[in-house]
């Protein structure tokens, strides 16, 4: 995430987006669209998915 005087990195799953007003919610605080500057996804394994 772009900010002016620190590098902040946002960690979890996005609960909500509003294209409306260009923000997404990650744990009930949200974040401007437009300061994303990159993003990770990794893969969450579950049980299921260990199961021959």
């Amino acid at each position: 995430m772009y900010h002016e005087f620190e590098k902040l990195e946002v960690i979890g799953i996005v609960d909500r987006v509003d294209q409306f007003k260009q923000r997404f919610m990650v744990d009930g605080e949200w974040f401007d669209i437009r300061d994303i500057e990159g993003a990770d996804i990794e893969h969450l394994t579950s049980k299921a998915d260990e199961l021959p």
